[in-house]
């Protein structure tokens, strides 16, 4: 065995024992109402040690893409457990047997910056505005210093806990093993790119030439110019 096969095997042990580490059995869980679905699966209101947030990944074991796309759910897990900051919800572990594969997170209690930039009719004063986007550049800053990009920063991702402290839904890290168009809900029509409302203000210009000359359909998020740079478009 060469350097490179006992560096890659050293690696492989030490994701497999990180693994371990945050395995949660899905019997240990208590599975309440749903509250949000998407293309990558369903999330629910659930019990572990409290009230969390359980997301549930759609799993066809016959479908050869789907256990590639757990060798690569496993090591978002590994990185992700290495995620802590006040403005990022809490990772809490993951359930990594398939087919019932899961991610388990903070229950984020609080409104969205979405709703109430747009769904009150009250103004923010300055001072708050400044402390929403400094939390939100701190938080964001800890995620770009450890090389992880977000992918999908958005008003509608950003809870606002105590009515102060802002946390960011890292969603699309967790979940951006998935093909673009799948979590994006982009799609093409003849020349067009349908690109569904509220997000077209969020993509950096150079992610959609990228869609527009032909990933759309066929590439992972890897590949598309995702990057700490489209991170900071969408921030503004």
């Amino acid at each position: 065995m060469d350097s490179q096969d006992e560096s890659s095997l050293m690696r492989t042990n030490s994701i497999s024992v990180t693994l371990k580490e945050w395995d949660i059995p899905m019997e240990n869980l208590f599975i309440g109402e749903i509250i949000g679905r998407g293309t990558f699966g369903t999330v629910y209101r659930g019990k572990w040690h409290g009230e969390v947030a359980i997301k549930r990944i759609d799993f066809d074991p016959e479908d050869v893409d789907d256990s590639i796309r757990v060798e690569a759910f496993k090591r978002e897990v590994a990185l992700l457990h290495k995620t802590r900051h006040e403005n990022l919800v809490l990772f809490m572990g993951a359930c990594m047997k398939a087919p019932d594969l899961a991610i388990v997170t903070q229950l984020s209690r609080g409104e969205t910056l979405y709703h109430l930039i747009h769904d009150r009719d009250n103004i923010m004063p300055i001072n708050r505005t400044i402390s929403i986007a400094s939390q939100i550049a701190k938080g964001m800053g800890y995620l770009h210093a450890k090389g992880i990009v977000h992918r999908d920063l958005k008003t509608r991702n950003l809870f606002l806990e105590d009515n102060s402290r802002v946390v960011i839904e890292n969603k699309s890290h967790l979940y951006g093993y998935f093909f673009f168009t799948e979590w994006g809900g982009i799609s093409r029509w003849g020349n067009y790119l349908n690109v569904p409302p509220f997000w077209l203000c969020y993509i950096a210009p150079e992610i959609i030439h990228a869609l527009n000359i032909g990933y759309v359909l066929a590439t992972t998020t890897n590949e598309l110019p995702l990057t700490t740079s489209s991170d900071v478009f969408a921030f503004g």
